[in-house]
């Protein structure tokens, strides 16, 4: 379905044009002028504008102009009369989809955005298949596809192309060092050396001759000049792994280093000059270190310009599978062997497992199992034991006949799910967090029945509800309504008129029997209402009619709007308390009643279509 914004000073056929199309299931806005129109452009993410040619303070097609320089993907379709039509041909060529003269059946605008539905589809189809096809993995062993691991691509990306300092974060076995070597290879710097140091290896002895060099006879055992690791790096990088392990006294050197870019070796007088990027990694929490003493806070801000955080495994179990696959081809190289897959026990016990040691030691699991292995599939028995039995105890029985690819769409589809809910059914927003294109998103929302109108399925289900304020008993009766639209995390329904008997638009009096202390109306100026709005609570009972006993849950209001029906209100609602088995149930409910609704309107656009034909 789809964002819709019709533009039409025809107060009428505006509300007609908004009634059909919200039939249809679409989200539909009104503008009865052009510049209002834009404002709303501007505001909002509209998918099709459709604009009259002749409307007050800017006309269409300067509309059209300014909407394609704002959004070029907005399908504008202008509506004119039948004298306009080279005006509207004009149009076309500004960059208009198509044009409709007037007088117009809403059945030929509904074919019309049918036509633009499928046009959008295949588009967003093709960009979807054209980003799958682009290699997902660009830094050499860096593999993942969630969308922490997304953002980490993308930050590497940028930090690269920097001088800046990077220090990386994360559990041990995360990948930290895979991280410095992809930052240092999308550098300017990638044809310079890239030079490791494991701080937390050497002790504080050899550490500072390590890193500076040292010169003859500067200490027992220094029988010639040595060039320091900072020398060799010049004109490269240096990662320094587990930099908080390393004494106070190597940070004061170390810090110099790089707020002067110079430094002299152990037991040497010349001053020695180094141009060189560095990237530290630690799995311990600085701050800490920092506010005990343990580490500098001149050095940690220094260090700190660009910080990166690897997420552990458990936080990211779709990408188990992709891990597990690259380094079974890797130790299929290494053995010479020819494994082929994982049975699907073992990519489930896989997942159930929430790996301690994080990639580190999934890699030394899928090594054990190919040395193991003897036949073209591994088999649960050659995982260590340790891994099957902790995931074992954790391990959901999956659904008859379910695979390993459904419980992963499962997780996906779960994922998809929270984003939208994180994002209020901001296609954009939720992208973002995805790590996604819009077009990607819509193409997934699709693949797995997301995509009802902003997380509402418009439809009518009973609904008990009384009123009262936050932290007192509900004293009021039950009262009967219905909702308009409905997900696992609020829902829209209707407030009628006959609730109360007073004429007065938008008052809490009127609407909520709450003495009104105002000397006028707030109306337009509802805003003003707001605070006292969300002050209130609602208790509400949902009957599904796939459900036997009613949902009971707790909402806070967020919005209050007049229905286009002129017997009531729109009350859009927060659920502050529901239970999860509820909020499945709903989810489960939604899912089921949008299949049934795209079967019905297949038909009626089938339908439409042959009564055209004749």
């Amino acid at each position: 379905m789809r964002s819709i914004l019709v533009a039409e000073d025809n107060v009428s056929l505006s509300r007609g044009l908004r009634q059909g199309l919200e039939k249809s299931g679409h989200s539909v806005l009104t503008a009865y002028n052009g510049e209002e129109a834009l404002g709303k452009v501007k505001k909002n993410d509209i998918d099709i504008l459709i604009a009259d040619l002749k409307m007050p303070k800017m006309d269409g097609l300067t509309l059209l102009k300014a909407v394609k320089e704002i959004n070029p993907r907005v399908y504008v379709v202008i509506m004119t009369a039948f004298g306009e039509v080279e005006t509207a041909v004009a149009a076309i060529k500004a960059g208009a989809y198509d044009y409709i003269t007037k007088p117009f059946s809403l059945d030929e605008i509904e074919l019309l955005v049918k036509k633009i539905e499928d046009h959008q589809r295949l588009i967003e189809e093709r960009e979807y298949l054209r980003e799958e096809a682009k290699p997902k993995y660009n830094f050499r062993s860096l593999v993942g596809s969630t969308a922490k691991m997304r953002e980490i691509y993308e930050l590497i990306r940028k930090v690269a192309k920097s001088n800046s300092s990077v220090l990386i974060r994360g559990d041990s076995g995360t990948g930290k060092e895979l991280v410095a070597m992809a930052i240092h290879s999308e550098s300017p710097r990638r044809d310079k050396p890239l030079i490791k140091v494991a701080c937390g290896a050497l002790p504080e002895s050899l550490l500072e001759s390590e890193l500076f060099g040292h010169e003859k006879g500067a200490f027992t055992g220094a029988v010639a000049r040595r060039r320091g690791r900072f020398e060799l790096a010049d004109k490269g990088t240096l990662f320094l792994d587990e930099i908080g392990d390393i004494s106070l006294s190597t940070q004061v050197k170390l810090l110099r280093v790089l707020q002067e870019s110079e430094f002299e070796r152990v037991g040497g007088m010349k001053t020695i000059k180094v141009d060189v990027r560095l990237i530290a990694s630690t799995n311990r929490n600085l701050e800490r270190a920092v506010q005990e003493g343990r580490f500098r806070e001149d050095l940690y801000y220094r260090l700190n310009v660009v910080p990166i955080y690897l997420p552990p495994l458990r936080e990211r179990k779709q990408d188990i599978p992709l891990l597990a696959n690259y380094f079974l081809q890797k130790f299929n190289q290494e053995t010479d062997k020819k494994i082929t897959n994982f049975h699907p026990k073992v990519i489930e016990v896989m997942i159930n497992y929430d790996w301690p040691g994080n990639i580190r030691e999934l890699e030394n699991a899928v090594e054990r199992a190919v040395v193991l292995g003897e036949g073209k599939v591994i088999l649960p028995e050659h995982l260590p034991f340790g891994v099957s039995a902790k995931a074992r105890k954790k391990m959901v029985v999956p659904k008859d006949g379910a695979t390993v690819k459904d419980m992963l769409e499962d997780l996906e589809r779960q994922e998809l799910i929270n984003a939208l809910e994180k994002s209020d059914w901001k296609q954009a927003r939720a992208a973002k967090l995805l790590g996604l294109s819009r077009s990607s998103l819509r193409y997934k929302m699709k693949k797995f029945k997301c995509n009802w109108r902003r997380g509402h399925l418009s439809v009518s289900l009973p609904v008990q509800c009384r009123i009262g304020e936050k932290g007192r008993d509900f004293s009021q009766p039950m009262k009967e309504t219905t909702t308009t639209g409905i997900n696992s995390s609020g829902a829209l329904i209707k407030w009628p008129k006959n609730w109360k008997n007073k004429d007065c638009s938008y008052c809490l009096d009127w609407l909520f029997g709450i003495a009104c202390n105002l000397r006028e109306c707030p109306h337009p100026g509802k805003d003003r209402n707001m605070s006292r709005l969300s002050s209130l609570e609602l208790e509400l009972e949902i009957k599904l009619p796939t459900h036997s006993r009613p949902i009971k849950v707790v909402a806070q209001p967020i919005r209050l709007s007049q229905s286009h029906e002129q017997d009531s209100y729109e009350l859009g609602l927060k659920f502050t308390q529901i239970a999860e088995a509820d909020k499945e149930a709903i989810i489960n409910f939604i899912e089921s009643s949008l299949v049934d609704l795209i079967d019905v309107q297949q038909r009626t656009i089938s339908r439409l279509q042959k009564r055209r034909q004749k």
